[in-house]
This record gives structure tokens, C-alpha cells and sequence, in this order.
């Protein structure tokens, strides 16, 4: 069975619940490039990182963070994950590295209570999980 979870679902999900609003884009079938508005004084400046799915075990997605010509702010982007996120959703992070629970989504805890998720990748529009029953 595969679920499929619009990228704009997502972005409406995450700034309902942090208050910040990100962008999604597909760049490839296992990596999205995320963007936000950073503010900086009275600038903005737009940062993009591209996140590789790595891998995913129950309702752990396990990722690589790129942040390209950026880095030397791997140090800044890991505080910014833990500040930013849902509580739980971050379960680790180190050295552009990191691991997603999904079951800290409320709204995903029902449907995982009931399905177990074999793979995870990304078409064009969306999160697409790979599931199969209990």
C-alpha cells in the first residue's frame, strides 16, 4: 500500500505547528530541497539545504542534510532543526546527519499504529510511504 502526503499538507503541517513557514521542492525520487526566510536583524536572506532520504526502519526516516557552499553552518543548522521542529521529531542529529520519528506527528500516530513502512521516497508533489499492515 502507499500513502502519499502532499508537500503542501507538509508545509502547512509544519507551520501550524512551529509558526514557520518553509518551502519544499523535489529535486530527486529520495531528496527535497527545503528553504526558509531566515532573518537576520532587519534582513532576510533565504537559506535552502537539500535533505536525502537515507533510509527508514518503523516510523524512523533517517537523513542527510546538504547544505552545499554552506557547510561551516552545520553547527547553526543543528541548533536550528531541535529550535524549529516538533518536539520528538528530531529523535538525532550529527554531522549532517539525522533521523525523523514520524509517530511524534500526531496526525500520522493512527495511521502508524496500524502500518508498518517499508520505504519512503518523493515524486514531484509529495512524501510517498511504502506501508503494509500489522
Amino acid at each position: 500500500m502507499q500513502l502519499t502526503i502532499p508537500f503542501s499538507e507538509l508545509m502547512d503541517l509544519i507551520q501550524k505547528e512551529t509558526g514557520q513557514a518553509i518551502g519544499l521542492a523535489y529535486k530527486s525520487p529520495d531528496e527535497v530541497v527545503v528553504s526558509y526566510n531566515a532573518r537576520f536583524g532587519l534582513f532576510s536572506k533565504q537559506i535552502q539545504a537539500g535533505v536525502r532520504l537515507m533510509d527508514v526502519s518503523d516510523d524512523r526516516i533517517q537523513f542527510q542534510l546538504d547544505l552545499g557552499m554552506l557547510t561551516g553552518m552545520l553547527d547553526f543548522a543543528t541548533s536550528f532543526l531541535q529550535s524549529k521542529l516538533p518536539s520528538g521529531l528530531l529523535e538525532s542529529f550529527s554531522n549532517g546527519h539525522g533521523t525523523l520519528r514520524l509517530s511524534a506527528i500526531p496526525q500520522l500516530q493512527p495511521v502508524l499504529d496500524r502500518l508498518e513502512i517499508d520505504g519512503v521516497r518523493l515524486d514531484p508533489e509529495s512524501l510517498c510511504l511504502d506501508a503494509r499492515t500489522k
